[in-house]
């Protein structure tokens, strides 16, 4: 995923997510979702939709063609779907999809009441330490529930990083260092 697929994806998470909700469709869109993205990572399909010489009515027709194999027959969402592939389409977002598709799963899940953390250490933790994490994290949030994938990372030297939905709480000590030497700088 480019910077620019991330910068971008949320405002259309966002719409497809508050659509499917109204809608009473967010599994349906979720589903519809991963598929989208995981079909447009094909490399030779990103080859053609990549070329600027390519018209945008050329890449609808083959989106288009696409999603005539991948929608279900008529369920009522597939119009709304259409268009909002073809909003991707015509602001050149597609490459975007796999983050939507992400961001759309972490919205709905946090309206579920669940709450998606990373945490990023430099050492493997022990399942006790990790659902402390987790029940301080739902203490914080407020939520049901939290899910927790734990990435072992040596890059931030130690401490913790947690990502949990847009939340960062950084108590790394490659963070430490690097608010030491802004200090440092500004004086």
């Amino acid at each position: 995923m480019t910077a620019d697929a991330a910068k971008f994806a949320r405002p259309y998470a966002v719409a497809a997510h508050r659509h499917a909700s109204s809608a009473g469709a967010t599994e349906w869109w979720e589903s519809a979702l991963q598929v989208f993205a995981k079909v447009l990572e094909d490399p030779e399909l990103d080859a053609a939709m990549a070329d600027p010489r390519c018209s945008e009515a050329r890449d609808r027709r083959i989106i288009g063609d696409l999603l005539d194999r991948l929608l279900d027959g008529k369920n009522e969402q597939n119009d709304a779907f259409r268009r909002f592939a073809d909003q991707l389409i015509v602001h050149r977002r597609l490459k975007a999809a796999p983050e939507i598709a992400r961001l759309f799963n972490q919205l709905r899940r946090e309206a579920e009441g669940v709450l998606h953390a990373e945490i990023r250490t430099t050492i493997e933790l022990d399942q006790r330490r990790i659902d402390l994490i987790a029940d301080k994290l739902k203490q914080r949030f407020a939520k049901k529930e939290v899910v927790t994938t734990v990435v072992t990372d040596p890059a931030i030297i130690g401490g913790i990083m947690i990502i949990a939905g847009d939340d960062v709480i950084d108590s790394s000590v490659v963070n430490r260092i690097s608010q030491l030497r802004s200090v440092l700088h500004n004086n």
